[in-house]
């Protein structure tokens, strides 16, 4: 025979408990019971509620999905980045290089490539050739290296010198006479380290060569120390000639080597 409860009552076994009363089962603890802290750590799986059932239908709090695969991104980049920087202290010390000094290099390289255009030597320069002028004074004095500011300001009121720029950035110059007043020669031709190889002593050629032949001259004449090499190899790389030799103007009876360019045959 059923037997029906009074209302706001519930069951604890087969005895009614008044409501308001806390159930205490010895499989089952409520939170308030002290017996919860000893029950097992183990994680059970989750069911569809989101709650995870053990055995004897035990129901414990399921961990929130998302939060194991963040541990493990989390420490997989804390990995990461102390093996990179053991990594990077190590190749420096192998290299026979303090950390302070492989810095300093790097910084130093960033510097050089970001302020004064260190190009790469297969990269084509934006080169401009201008007549120099007084805006160029300074410049023209820190870097001719043989005439002083006034004897420069006399060669930019005769239009003798040449500046060649680089993105904008002065990168070269060419300073030039005329001997017998009808013959162009070439005095000095200086390019700044970081310009170098890209060409900018052609243009300078090439553009006093055109404003030569602009004047009515037919020959172009440079010359170079007869013990540095290199300077004799850049005028005949440059269609220049051999054309002779001078003595007795140079220190320790070092011979300068003459050379000339035939305007018509310039390319």
């Amino acid at each position: 025979m059923s037997r029906v409860d009074p209302p706001g009552t519930a069951r604890r076994g087969t005895a009614a408990v008044p409501a308001g009363e806390t159930i205490q089962t010895a499989d089952r603890p409520t939170s308030a019971s002290p017996a919860r802290s000893a029950l097992p750590t183990r994680r059970w799986p989750a069911n569809d509620q989101g709650w995870c059932v053990g055995p004897g239908g035990d129901q414990r709090v399921a961990e929130p999905r998302g939060v194991r695969p963040f541990r493990l991104a989390f420490v997989l980049v804390a990995l990461v980045a102390v093996i990179g920087h053991r990594l990077g202290r190590d190749l420096a010390r192998w290299c026979g290089v303090s950390r302070a000094a492989h810095w300093t290099q790097m910084a130093r390289r960033i510097r050089k490539v970001t302020t004064v255009a260190d190009y790469p030597r297969s990269m084509t320069a934006d080169i401009r050739v201008r007549l120099a002028d007084a805006h160029d004074l300074n410049w023209l004095a820190e870097h001719d290296g043989h005439l002083d500011a006034l004897a420069l300001a006399a060669k930019l009121a005769r239009s003798e010198v040449l500046v060649a720029e680089v993105d904008g950035a002065p990168a070269g110059l060419l300073r030039f006479d005329w001997l017998w007043s009808s013959v162009p020669f070439i005095a000095q031709v200086r390019v700044l380290q970081p310009f170098r190889r890209l060409g900018v002593g052609r243009a300078l050629v090439d553009a006093l060569t055109e404003q030569a032949g602009a004047s009515g001259a037919t020959l172009l004449l440079s010359s170079a120390t007869g013990d540095e090499p290199e300077p004799q190899a850049w005028h005949r790389a440059l269609g220049f000639e051999e054309c002779g030799r001078l003595s007795g103007i140079n220190e320790g009876d070092v011979a300068e080597v003459m050379f000339q360019r035939r305007l018509c045959d310039a390319s």
